[in-house]
This record gives C-alpha cells, structure tokens and sequence, in this order.
C-alpha cells in the first residue's frame, strides 16, 4: 500500500522530556484506503513503535472494508437493484459486524476497526506508544507499548471473527489522560461502520448485540440511523449507547443517565422500550450505523427484531443477507 510515512511522538509536558526516553516515541502512519484501517511501511526506523497483527480482508492495495462495495447492490423481490447487503426477514435483521459496507470518520481520533478473523492473513496494526495522552486529544498518543493489550481468539466469536476499535488507549476507567480519545462520548466523533440494510416492514426495532465486554473501560458503542444519532427520553434519557457486561453477551442493556449498566422499566415503560431500539419509519434501505464509544471493545453482532419477546441465544439467527 502506498502511505504517506509520517514520524511523530506526542504526551504531556511532563511526560516526553528529553531524559524520559520510555515516554518518546515515534511510528509511521499510512495513508488509509477507501475507509479501512491504515496500511504500513515494512521499516520505518523506529525503535519505539510497536506493530501488532490482527485479521482482516487484504489486497495489494491494502486492506479494505468489510464488504466488497463493487459486489454489494442486490435485488429486491421484484427484481429491482437495491443498494443494501442485508435486509429484513419477517421482522428480522441479523448482521456479523465484520460486514459493514464502510468505515468512517477515523481521523478524527485516527482510531480504526479491525477485523481478527479465524485462518484468515493478518495485517499489520501501527500505533503510536509509550507517549502519554497528557490529558489532551491530540491522537497521536498512547500510554502503553501496544496497540492492543488482549490477544482473543477470533474462534470465540460467532462466525469466528468480530471487530475491534484500536489503538486501545484506555484500558482502566481510573487512567487518566486519554481525554476523548479512549471513550467518544460526541458521536460526531466516532470512528463509525456502516450497514445498509433494506426494510419491508416499519415500526419499533428492538436491537440486541453481541459483544465482549472487559470492565468499565472497554464496554461500549453508539447506535445511529441514517445519519442522525437518536436519543431515548422515556426514561433515564440519553442517546442510544449499548453497554457490555464482561465476556462475550448478548445485551440489549443502554447507558442511560444515571443508570449505566441498564435502565430498568416501570409500569408505564417496558424494560425492552427503556433500553435500545430504533424506530424505523418509511420502507426502503437505511443506514444502520454503530459508532465506537471505547476502544478495546470486541464487537461482534446485532440483531434488529420487531418482536418485543424475542431474546437471541447462542449465535443468535443467522445473517440475513439480501436475497439476489
């Protein structure tokens, strides 16, 4: 891939010194294609930046997004092309994360998805290390002297492969410094995976996703239409933000105001209305977007259903892939 080679170090004031060499460090940052994570160079002179290899579609070009946009139109039922990859089955849409038809607004927080993938080629990941936050959002810092700092097993995710949001600059929620680096709370400025997915059917989806969570700083993501990030204000307002437990779960639980690990219904507000969903409006294809809120977080898959009873279990329903 051609890069465009960039040597840089960042932190804090009183963390890149002269005399603290752990805290100056530097990395070559290549140029990212059609949306998809950066490429690298196979030598950039830096004794400080740490590569790590993750998984994911590659081409001599670099490596690309999660679903080959030149393939991508379908057909609807009646024969007509539809600009979508998935669609909705009887109230049903079931997406692997891994497939999303593009990637955007990473250099905002120059944070990309990745894709680990069982038996597949592993590009290589470059990031910035041992260079302190500082407490600012330039985004060319990371404390640690990795990009990532868990190695799963892509075999534990359904499908064997799920995303994952990196570098992972915020590993414990009482580090200080990453700023909005490590945790995007303005959606504007989520790095964000796009999922087109065409409707029949219109009314109240219920969202469910699957994910591995790993503490309080590495278990959430934001959820968005069309452009637009919608809020939830029958309870406990906030904006549509999943939250993970630990480990690899099914959740349908939101980040609400106060409450952060789940809203709990009442008598006037179903437990499944109080936590996510998107209502879906006019038949046709839309734009399912899911924004990183931390980084780190292993994302693997959602479903969209309008039954308010349905609760997945396992690998959930299989991917409802527009029919040709």
């Amino acid at each position: 891939m051609l890069g465009l080679g960039l040597a840089v170090g960042c932190g804090g004031d009183d963390d890149t010194s002269p005399g603290n060499a752990e805290a100056t460090a530097g990395t070559t940052m290549a140029t990212p294609t059609d949306g998809g994570p950066p490429g690298t160079t196979a030598d950039n002179g830096s004794t400080d930046a740490t590569t790590m290899s993750v998984s994911g579609d590659t081409t001599d070009d670099g490596p690309t997004s999660g679903v080959d946009s030149t393939t991508s139109a379908g057909s609807s039922d009646t024969g007509t092309p539809v600009d979508a990859e998935f669609e909705e089955i009887d109230g049903v849409v079931s997406v692997e994360a891994e497939h999303y038809f593009e990637e955007t607004n990473n250099e905002t927080i120059l944070t990309y998805w990745y894709t680990f993938e069982a038996g597949r080629p592993e590009p290589v990941v470059e990031c910035v290390t041992n260079t302190p936050c500082g407490g600012g959002n330039a985004p060319m810092c990371n404390q640690y002297p990795d990009c990532d700092g868990d190695a799963i097993d892509p075999a534990e995710a359904i499908g064997s492969a799920y995303v994952e949001a990196l570098p992972d600059r915020r590993r414990d929620d009482s580090e200080p410094g990453t700023g909005n680096l490590g945790v995007v709370n303005n959606q504007e400025n989520a790095p964000t995976l796009h999922y087109r997915v065409l409707f029949t059917q219109t009314g109240r989806y219920y969202v469910w996703g699957h994910a591995r969570g790993q503490g309080p700083a590495a278990n959430g993501i934001h959820l968005g239409i069309d452009g637009t990030w919608p809020d939830n204000d029958l309870i406990d307002p906030s904006s549509m933000r999943m939250q993970f437990p630990n480990g690899w779960v099914w959740t349908q639980n939101r980040r609400g105001g106060s409450q952060h690990t789940g809203v709990s219904g009442t008598d006037e507000v179903s437990q499944r209305d109080a936590n996510i969903w998107l209502d879906i409006e006019s038949p046709g294809v839309h734009d399912i977007m899911w924004g990183m809120r931390e980084d780190g977080l292993e994302w693997d898959k959602f479903v969209m259903v309008l039954d308010p009873e349905f609760e997945p279990e396992g690998d959930g329903p299989p991917e409802t892939t527009l029919r040709q």
